[in-house]
């Protein structure tokens, strides 16, 4: 599974602790149980993806309610046998 990242313009004043942040966490049952691997992104970066090799994902998305960035967008491929799916 591959996670890509479009467009990524989160707002933050003081990094990532605090401000608007987009949270990633990987494999177990639940947001909590997945905390032992995670990556945690804020600011203004260039598209990019993240493989997945685990069976979920997790997605959380953090703001303080300011700011002006343009959030972001992104969509998840997943692959069946020859056959690929993209979700956005």
């Amino acid at each position: 599974m591959r996670l890509i990242i479009f467009d990524f313009d989160i707002d933050s004043s003081s990094g990532c602790p605090g401000s608007d942040s987009l949270d990633i966490r990987f494999g177990m049952k639940n947001f909590v149980t997945a905390a032992g691997i995670h990556e945690q992104h804020c600011g203004k970066r260039k598209p990019f993806i993240l493989d997945i090799r685990h069976e979920a994902i997790y997605i959380k998305f953090a703001t303080d309610g300011s700011g002006s960035g343009r959030d972001f967008m992104a969509g998840v491929v997943t692959y069946k046998g020859n056959e690929v799916i993209l979700y956005w």
